[in-house]
């Protein structure tokens, strides 16, 4: 059976085929021919949007639940289908059927953005069923959270090909931000490090040159202070290291992601054997975290500054 099997477009009023370019509204869930749409110019059934009159998925026949089991499945706030009641995702329009919290998910508004009519699937079109190292590619993308539907159909192929690459342009422009920012610790300590190292020939070169620039200091310490060959090679030096840092992160940036998921989400099912429970920390645990690169930068600067004004110091007393 098709996903959009006896529905029609409201536009053009065909049912829908196996095969045709759908869209589906981000407001309500209305499933419509691309083309219409793009016709059209908006859903169907704007005007009713946010009333009591919103469309909502009918009920088929082919979908009425035939025992109490099968009633107490999540139905998702969108579309309407009824999901089995462990299902994160709802399998047919991609939408959260859980809140943060674990509780159900009643609003007809997804959290998650889209550039266009179509509501990104937080599976990026991979097969529900499909597993990654023993594990559903819905908890995953639970776990992932924000912009699933770009790393879910990565983390597929690269679990498939060992030997594949995926560029992270993201990985490569933000570094240690970007490993902060999703909140790989381990791996954060190391990328950080390597950067602090990469910009203190840098930043040696930039204090001992404003130093040299006060009259107050004394002409000895001046000369004490300028920096030794190593340091000023070493300047020339690091930003080839820092290029090579953003070009491994931009093609091993999705399998270092892909590793640290799947080794957190196995742990969390160890220590979460209750499925509700297990849930909740997907989502919980999982996600991305401002704070982390925000507290880094912050961080950075109060100790780049701290040496700054000590050296300054010592150097005028």
């Amino acid at each position: 059976m098709g996903l959009y099997d006896g529905l029609t477009c409201p536009i053009c009023s065909k049912e829908f085929e196996d095969g045709d370019d759908v869209v589906v509204c981000p407001q309500c869930g209305a499933p419509h021919h691309r083309q219409c749409w793009v016709q059209h110019g908006e859903c169907a059934f704007a005007a009713d949007h946010g009333t009591e009159h919103q469309w909502k998925r009918p009920r088929l026949k082919s979908e009425e639940p035939d025992s109490d089991a099968e009633k107490e499945g999540l139905h998702c706030p969108r579309c309407g289908y009824l999901n089995d009641d462990g299902t994160l995702f709802c399998i047919k329009c991609g939408m959260p059927l859980r809140t943060g919290n674990g509780q159900k998910n009643t609003s007809n508004s997804s959290s998650w953005s889209a550039r266009g009519p179509v509501v990104p699937n937080p599976l990026g079109g991979v097969n529900p069923n499909e597993t990654i190292d023993g594990i559903p590619v819905g908890d995953i993308a639970a776990f992932v959270g924000n912009n699933s539907y770009y790393y879910i159909p990565r983390f597929v192929a690269m679990a498939k090909d060992k030997s594949k690459i995926t560029v992270n342009w993201a990985a490569a422009l933000l570094m240690q931000n970007w490993v902060a920012f999703r909140k790989m610790g381990g791996l954060f300590a190391i990328v950080a490090a390597i950067v602090t190292l990469i910009n203190i020939p840098s930043f040696i070169i930039t204090l001992a040159s404003s130093v040299m620039m006060m009259p107050d200091v004394a002409n000895y310490q001046t000369i004490l202070f300028q920096p030794s060959n190593a340091v000023i090679v070493a300047s020339y030096v690091m930003p080839f290291v820092a290029l090579l840092m953003r070009i491994f992160l931009a093609l091993f940036g999705n399998r270092l992601y892909m590793n640290y998921v799947i080794k957190r989400i196995h742990k969390l099912k160890e220590a979460h054997p209750n499925p509700m429970d297990y849930q909740n920390a997907l989502l919980q645990k999982g996600g991305i975290s401002w704070a982390f690169p925000i507290i880094y930068l912050v961080v950075f600067s109060v100790v780049i500054g701290m040496i700054s004004v000590g050296v300054t110091f010592s150097l005028l007393t």
